[in-house]
């Protein structure tokens, strides 16, 4: 009897899973990434510091002198370059620099010439690449283009300075802080 107790309730039991529901559900999921630039300034390896320090000496045969640094390199990316919505011109970032902090000395007006050029320009696709691109650095208002045509990638370049005087310049320290921002173009 109980053997058949045992039969009956097994077999209840494998019916009731023969004729079981199977419940499934399912989602969708959606991974977006986001558009994102950023930037950033270092020091070539050996240079030391971030800073840069331009000393002139003036030859007095010509009565003017010159200093250059390329000690700091410039990198960037982006991973969204063709979302410009013109299709005439994909890629859609450039890097602008602005002059800030200008400490004139004791002058009222910047007295040494300063530019700077992006040298050794790596990744970057287009015409107006902003190789040999010089920027006076004159203390005008504003941002000035430096680099356009970024592509969808990543980028560096050598940030060269130069500085000139003249005799009739003086002697006097200036200062200023250069801004590079990467921006939509």
């Amino acid at each position: 009897m109980r053997r058949a107790i045992a039969t009956i309730a097994f077999l209840s039991l494998v019916g009731s899973c023969a004729f079981a529901q199977i419940n499934t559900d399912s989602h969708v999921v959606t991974v977006t990434v986001g558009e994102t630039a950023w930037l950033g300034l270092s020091d070539e390896p050996g240079a030391g510091a971030l800073d840069v320090l331009l000393p002139i000496i003036i030859d007095p045969a010509t009565g003017s002198g010159t200093a250059t640094d390329s000690t700091t390199r410039l990198d960037w990316g982006t991973n969204g370059g063709p979302s410009s919505g013109n299709p005439l011109q994909p890629n859609a970032y450039k890097i602008t620099l602005e002059e800030q902090n200008i400490n004139y000395g004791s002058n009222a007006t910047i007295e040494y010439g300063l530019t700077v050029t992006a040298t050794s320009l790596t990744r970057i696709s287009g015409v107006n690449a902003g190789a040999g691109v010089v920027i006076t650095l004159d203390g005008a208002a504003g941002a000035k283009d430096f680099i356009t045509g970024i592509d969808t990638a990543i980028g560096t370049c050598v940030l060269q300075y130069d500085a000139s005087a003249v005799t009739a310049d003086g002697t006097q320290t200036e200062s200023r802080t250069v801004r590079y921002t990467i921006v939509q173009m």
